[in-house]
């Protein structure tokens, strides 16, 4: 502190006295612009809050810094948010300094809501008025899109200007919605629970759920929502100004409904209704709260009102005249209703395990007069499983273990990607990785190159050497200077820099060792054998942080038609496209995967433009797995065919959920497709810039760590996560 103080005061000093001595102009404008210059040097270095909407888990984070609406992970800095809505955001030096960082604001979509399961339909925004704290609601969107419309009708402003303008924008959301301005970045549930003031989460509640009404009664296509919802938002913050001392949400959506954005939405929609849509919202959150009594399960049932709105306009087939949602006979608003089965059904739907009858009812007898069950008693009385007669418990608690194992190792990652302590490579020097099914050992050779060896765990347990040489159109293929040349085999080669950087030309990275540290007797949980390891002495654990340098695309195998008898590859990205179309898809698993958005024809098929250069994809699930009938749901991502250096086409798919179809970590790759010795190959794209944390063991540890894997294989068999694949075949 001492340090900023000082700095400060030479810094005002030195250009005082420029001005006194004839450079003219105010002196107190030049001060403050200049504390606004050093302010922002020693500005945050992270953001943390709150995603609420009811709390928001696995949602995005990000500071929109070229304020479009998205998030990009290689120039904003972008993370996610954990099962209570939290997020800690880090600022870079790159970040602060971005000419739009004071104007840029903070951005949520996607994700779950907590309290319902049900994915999050919108955006929320916040300002970023400097705090290293700012929670992000829809109370805040429309503050952050009031302040938007202000700083585009005004030339660039200062910090301070910018502040005042997010006070002035606080003001009138506060007069309109009858809260406290002070209350208005506070998280809603947090404050209802610890003062007993429902008002907050009421008008948080009616703001968003009444926009999210207004989507479906005007029937916007899931692709459009988010973009539709942000557009009845800046309809609302125009219509502050026209307010005239009128307050109440319901004066707000009339103001709303005149405005250009409104009206082009919802042209095709009776005005009237949608606003009496957006009263009975309200007045219907209102009269929920009004008959509670201020307990803790008060927020599961008003997420279950929210819910059951949309519910009842997708039965009436866009007939929103009379929808009444508050139904006095519903089961959820019953005082007997099954609270403690709706509390554990989440929990395991947190951990993708089917909620069976049979394991609801065996954890709420587990349970049954020792504790009340609460959401995340799973989490917390988790020894309760371990210690249980019943063995579907006991796996139970080895997949929390192993779930809560996979979180503490991104913790970990999290914290290299922030680590500067560099490790120098001393070559020749080898680190091992541990995989999902064994582990690589990387060697860094004297002569300047990288040798690979992959061990894979057998059917007994033991590890072996993959020395398969059979290997055939499997073979990695990548991107260079206008054509697809074959990977090497076993060996690359590298160079390193004055700073320890790892360089790696042919694969476009850069990659570093960090926060090496000495494990020796300490325990390492393996997440995903689902045992811990007792480190011996000598025992050493670092990271390798690998960064792309460039866009980088790689091939690793033909992709096939499997609707024909041979199943023979296909031929072209045209083929393929008109293949893989809105009911086939080739990303995803048994149930459900990803397809080409086609047009319907008149015989109920559907049909793919083989020429497009872009269009949408598709969510196609299966019926049941007696069946191969199939239904199309929501609008899942983009496709884009590139034109490369040498006339490469290369599609590529951008899932707007990655890690449901790639299972890639905190890597993110999109599929491609691309043409190779006249066959589609199937690969993946990196942007450049991207980034991604890989922990890394030297030998004494990974013997450890095999060893103990191997003595365990009979526990580890029977009880382990069933998402881990032993099984490779009768060859092993």
């Amino acid at each position: 502190m001492k340090r900023n103080s000082l700095v400060t005061g030479i810094v005002l000093s030195t250009t005082v006295s420029a001005v006194l001595t004839g450079c003219g102009g105010s002196i107190d404008s030049l001060v403050e612009e200049i504390k606004d210059d050093v302010v922002k040097e020693i500005a945050q270095s992270s953001i943390s809050g709150k995603a609420i909407d009811g709390y928001l888990k696995d949602a995005v984070v990000c500071l929109d810094l070229n304020q479009d609406g998205y998030c990009q992970a290689s120039s904003e800095p972008l993370t996610t948010t954990l099962n209570d809505g939290s997020f800690t955001l880090s600022i870079s030096d790159i970040h602060r300094t971005h000419e739009n960082f004071d104007e840029a604001l903070l951005l949520v979509f996607g994700g779950v809501d907590v309290d319902t399961g049900k994915d999050f339909r919108g955006k929320l925004y916040a300002p970023n008025d400097g705090s290293d704290l700012l929670n992000v609601s829809p109370i805040t969107t429309l503050v952050a899109k009031k302040l938007e419309k202000e700083l585009k009708a005004e030339k660039k402003l200062t910090r301070k200007q910018i502040k005042e303008r997010i006070k002035a924008a606080k003001e009138k959301v506060a007069e309109a919605l009858e809260i406290d301005e002070d209350q208005i970045g506070l998280d809603p549930v947090a404050f209802q629970k610890e003062n007993k003031d429902d008002k907050l989460i009421r008008k948080a509640l009616q703001v968003q759920k009444s926009i999210e009404a207004l989507m479906f009664a005007a029937g916007v296509e899931d692709s459009e929502r988010k973009d539709k919802i942000e557009d009845v938002y800046e309809a609302l913050a125009e219509g502050l100004d026209d307010l005239g001392g009128e307050k109440g949400l319901d004066k707000l959506f009339e103001k709303a409904a005149e405005k250009k954005q409104f009206k082009e939405m919802f042209q095709e929609q009776d005005h009237d209704s949608l606003l009496a849509l957006t009263d009975e919202i309200t007045r219907n959150i209102d009269t929920a709260f009004e008959g509670f009594d201020q307990d803790d399960d008060q927020l599961e049932k008003i997420a279950a009102i929210t819910e059951d709105v949309f519910t009842q306009i997708e039965d009436s087939s866009g007939d929103i005249s009379g929808i009444v949602y508050l139904k006095e006979n519903d089961e959820k608003f019953k005082d007997n209703f099954n609270w403690d089965r709706k509390h554990i059904v989440g929990d395991l739907a947190y951990l993708d395990v089917d909620a069976s009858t049979e394991l609801v009812e065996s954890i709420i007898a587990l349970f049954h007069g020792n504790e009340k069950i609460r959401p995340g008693i799973l989490f917390i009385k988790k020894e309760r499983l371990k210690d249980a007669e019943d063995e579907n418990l006991k796996k139970l608690y080895t997949i929390i273990k192993n779930f809560e194992a996979k979180l503490k190792e991104e913790k970990e990652k999290e914290q290299a990607d922030k680590d500067s302590k560099i490790v120098k490579i001393q070559a020749p020097m080898s680190i091992y990785i541990p995989e999902d099914d064994g582990y690589e050992v990387v060697t860094f050779n004297a002569n300047n190159t990288l040798t690979f060896q992959e061990y894979e765990v057998q059917k007994d347990g033991t590890f072996m050497l993959d020395d398969n040489e059979d290997k055939g159109e499997n073979e990695d293929f990548f991107y260079s200077n206008g054509v697809w040349k074959q990977e090497q085999e076993d060996r690359e080669n590298y160079t390193l820099d004055a700073s320890g950087a790892i360089i790696l030309p042919d694969m476009n990275e850069k990659a570093y060792l960090v926060n090496e540290k000495d494990i020796s007797g300490l325990t390492k949980e393996l997440s995903d054998f689902g045992i811990d390891v007792k480190m011996p002495n000598g025992a050493k654990m670092s990271f390798i942080r690998i960064e792309k340098v460039d866009d980088t695309y790689s091939l690793y195998e033909p992709v096939r038609d499997y609707s024909t008898q041979d199943a023979m590859p296909y031929t072209s990205i045209s083929e393929f496209i008109q293949g893989q179309c809105q009911n086939s898809w080739f990303i995803g698993n048994d149930e459900s995967g990803l397809a080409f958005k086609g047009t319907a024809t008149s015989d109920g098929q559907y049909v793919c433009d083989g020429s497009a250069k872009s269009g949408e994809l598709v969510l196609a699930t299966r019926y049941s797995f007696e069946s191969n009938f199939t239904q199309t749901e929501k609008i899942s991502g983009k496709w884009e065919i590139k034109t490369l250096e040498g006339g490469v086409d290369i599609l590529v798919v951008k899932p707007y959920d990655i890690k449901r179809f790639e299972d890639q970590d905190d890597e993110v790759r999109y599929p491609i497709f691309s043409m190779n010795d006249s066959m589609l190959y199937r690969g993946s794209f990196e942007e450049k810039g991207a980034k991604h944390t890989l922990p890394t063991f030297n030998k004494i540890a990974m013997d450890a760590i095999t060893k103990s894997i191997t003595e365990n294989w009979n526990e580890i068999q029977n009880d382990f996560n069933a998402e881990f694949e032993f099984d490779r075949g009768e060859d092993q």
